[in-house]
């Protein structure tokens, strides 16, 4: 480490909006911090989300309705190629003997 460019570290002061101190290292001696962990609603238990305009229960109507329609779509779509399957080689089996009538892969 090259020496006299590191600031110095020292026992800082750490002062929260809400009016509790704690005492840690810090390059400053004092700081002032608007939230802390014992007023964090994070912390507290007591966060909760703010639906000032309706934006969440739109996202949530939205998603749901967007993963039920894919799902749907998806049922629809395996179906579909069942159905295709099921003609495609059923056509064939009445021309065919039944030993033919079996794709194989």
């Amino acid at each position: 480490m090259k020496q006299k460019i590191h600031p110095k570290y020292m026992q800082a002061k750490i002062i929260c909006a809400c009016g509790r101190s704690y005492v840690t290292g810090s390059t400053k001696p004092e700081l002032h911090v608007e939230v802390c962990a014992g007023c964090h609603p994070f912390y507290t238990g007591t966060q909760h989300i703010l639906d000032v305009q309706g934006r969440v229960e739109r996202f949530t109507k939205r998603y749901a309705k967007k993963s039920a329609d894919a799902g749907t779509q998806h049922i629809l779509d395996v179906q579909g190629r069942v159905e295709r399957f099921t003609k495609r080689y059923a056509k064939k089996s009445a021309d065919a003997s039944p030993a033919e009538a079996a794709p194989t892969r």
